[in-house]
């Protein structure tokens, strides 16, 4: 059961929520008042779309609210429960486009994208969209619809409501597809026929001999190649090896040359130094030892020296020093007469007198100091120079004595230089003596090798055409081959279709009979149901019976009367009035419901009376109140006929809208 639905900017409604009940919900409203929007969007909340979408007529933006102003998105939520379990879907749907569902049950999240969604609310209701439209969704003013159509069509509808539509499709397709496979076996074999299998087969056996042959001469050809090429690959080696050795014999043989020509040099050297005479190494190293604690001692010494005759100097500087000031004393004496110099006290002769002999006793003796240090200094300048000229003489000398011990070390090192290259001259006199190689022997290998590579590039030159022509006659004979396999598969594909062909004539024959079958038993079931239901929906006595007819070309509706022909059966639409058609129709849909989609009891019903007269009208009121709750677990009728709010057992919503001012719809229970 359906237990309510809420609209957000869905067309006319801005926010709108209606609860549902168990058996008839009538929502009733003049025209434009936002109704059938109701059911669209039950249809929408469903499968995501409903009739007038899936139809082309309506596009995004006349979905969502645009009065009095255009709305970026709307929304619809719907509430339902089957089974013992509560379902809520809520759908979205942008102005882009785009749409977004989430599905949940007893409060728990089930999917989330539209598809997923549209998938598990046909799981969960055991029915498709395309379904709910035919069997429970009457769009408006349709109740009465087959009855308005041409035979051929109606016969069309009917089939399409109860899915026989299908079955004529299959036929046709089937039809058209057994004539297209004939064709192309017809034509299978003329191409087949152009071709000599016989011929081409000989052709492909002799290629195959062909690169037979050729693959033996290859292999013997190259197990030959494989031959000459260790052979090439040993000599190689063998000659890269003597000619290394060729080579170490001529560097050694040079290098015999160099040694004994280096120890000739030496040998004249060693000669010349010992001609010369040298002392005696341990002597050298004494005299040499001895003289440098010599030159450290007079170095020592003329250190000494010169720090005395610093001193000195220093001691006669101040010396001077101090003389000149005593000597500038005496003469400001001489200039000053009567008075000090310095505190310009008064001088009497006898004190001045006194002060000028004492000056001057002084200077006398500084002068005397001066003397004797300048004849000090003479004495420190003669020893300093004495002891720098002993200390270049000793220097002299140990150079002597150093350039002497140079002589006996270079000595030294030259025997010692003869004696390693005597002992080296020997090792490599040695290695060339086991050295048996001369260019002869290598131009023998040389030429054998040269042999060796022009019957391999022969060898390798016949293999690569014998490839060649091996490669281009199995190329063919692959070709062959394919030509082979292309008309067995031919051959093989004419030979199925024409077995598909018997199939698909046996597929569209079992294709009738299955529809001629379902028909049979459908309308036989809606028949049943009508029969059942129509006394309840018409307990009157000039119509005892309803029934669904089809025909070759045709589904006919009839009531039963007590007189006329074919048994009293009438065709509704030339005896029944506009009410009793539309009671008729909507036991048909009733019925059509049932046996479809026995196991969602609603029925949706868009301006069912829109013909019916006030006579009809009033049983069909009657139907609503006291049938069809009966019958149908819940039905939505979508009305402006004020008469059906005498409907007394069934919830009633009043929807209006100011349609001047562009306003929305106003839902009042009524």
């Amino acid at each position: 059961m359906i237990d309510s639905i809420e609209l957000k900017n869905w067309k006319t409604h801005k926010n709108t929520k209606l609860r549902f009940s168990k058996g008839t919900n009538i929502l009733l409203g003049q025209m434009g008042a936002g109704k059938s929007s109701i059911m669209d969007a039950i249809s929408f909340a469903l499968f995501g779309t409903y009739p007038a979408v899936q139809h082309r007529r309506v596009a995004v933006d006349e979905i969502i609210m645009n009065r009095p102003q255009q709305e970026k998105n709307a929304s619809v939520i719907l509430e339902f429960g089957i089974d013992g379990a509560a379902y809520s879907i809520e759908r979205s749907l942008e102005l882009n486009g785009s749409t977004k569902a989430t599905l949940s049950k007893d409060g728990a999240y089930l999917q989330s994208q539209p598809q997923r969604v549209n998938e598990e609310i046909e799981r969960i209701l055991k029915v498709d969209y395309d379904l709910f439209s035919r069997a429970i969704y009457s769009e408006q003013n349709r109740l009465t619809y087959f009855l308005e159509l041409r035979p051929a069509e109606r016969k069309k509808q009917i089939d399409g409501l109860l899915g026989l539509d299908r079955f004529a499709a299959a036929q046709e397709n089937a039809t058209s597809l057994i004539n297209r496979i004939k064709d192309i076996a017809s034509e299978g074999e003329k191409t087949i026929a152009q071709f000599d299998v016989k011929k081409l087969k000989e052709q492909h056996r002799a290629l195959l001999d062909e690169v037979e042959r050729a693959a033996k001469e290859r292999e013997g050809l190259s197990k030959e190649l494989a031959v000459q090429e260790k052979k090439g690959k040993d000599l190689s080696g063998e000659l890269e090896k003597t000619k290394k050795m060729y080579n170490r014999k001529i560097l050694l043989t040079k290098e015999v040359a160099e040694l004994k020509s280096r120890i000739g040099v030496i040998e004249k050297e060693i000669e010349k130094i010992r001609k010369r005479g040298v002392a005696d190494k341990a002597s050298l190293e004494r005299l040499l030892s001895e003289k440098k604690k010599s030159i450290d001692l007079l170095t020592a010494e003329g250190r000494k020296t010169d720090e005395s005759e610093k001193k000195a100097f220093e001691e006669l500087a101040q010396l001077t020093a101090s003389r000149s000031e005593q000597q500038k004393w005496l003469v400001e004496l001489e200039k000053h007469l009567g008075k000090c110099p310095i505190c310009e006290r008064d001088l009497s002769e006898e004190i001045r007198k006194r002060i000028v002999d004492e000056k001057s006793s002084f200077i006398a003796k500084l002068d005397e100091q001066a003397k004797s240090m300048k004849d000090e200094n003479s004495k420190l300048r003669k020893k300093k120079e004495e002891a720098n000229e002993a200390v270049s003489k000793a220097k002299e000398e140990l150079a002597k004595l150093q350039m002497e011990s140079e002589t006996v070390e270079r000595l030294e090192g030259y025997v010692a230089d003869k004696d390693k290259a005597a002992k080296t001259l020997g090792e490599k006199e040695k290695e060339l003596g086991t050295m048996k190689v001369d260019e002869e022997s290598i131009d023998k290998m040389q030429k054998e090798f040269t042999q060796i590579n022009v019957k391999i590039k022969e060898y390798s030159t016949k293999i690569d055409a014998i490839s060649r022509a091996e490669k281009e006659k199995s190329a063919q004979a692959g070709e062959k081959k394919k030509e082979i396999e292309t008309i067995d598969k031919m051959q093989e594909d004419v030979e199925n279709k024409k077995k598909a062909t018997e199939s698909l004539v046996a597929f569209k024959e079992a294709l009738a009979e299955t529809q001629t079958m379902l028909r049979t038993r459908l309308i036989g079931s809606i028949n049943e149901i009508m029969h059942e239901i129509w006394p309840e929906l018409y307990p009157y006595g000039d119509y005892q019976g309803l029934l669904l007819e089809p025909t070759a070309e045709d589904y006919v509706l009839k009531v039963k009367t007590s007189r006329g022909e074919n048994n009293g059966w009438a065709d509704v639409d030339t005896i029944a009035s506009g009410g009793e058609k539309s009671v008729a129709c909507l036991a048909m849909r009733v019925a059509f419901a049932l046996v479809l989609v026995p196991n969602l009891r609603w029925i949706i019903l868009d301006e069912p009376t829109h013909n019916i007269d006030q006579q009809g009208l009033g049983r069909f009121v009657k139907a609503i109140n006291e049938v069809l709750p009966r019958l149908v677990e819940q039905v939505f009728i979508i009305t402006h006929d004020e008469m059906l709010k005498q409907a007394v057992n069934a919830r009633i919503y009043v929807l209006s809208r100011n349609k001047e001012e562009s306003g929305g719809t106003v839902v009042e229970a009524y």
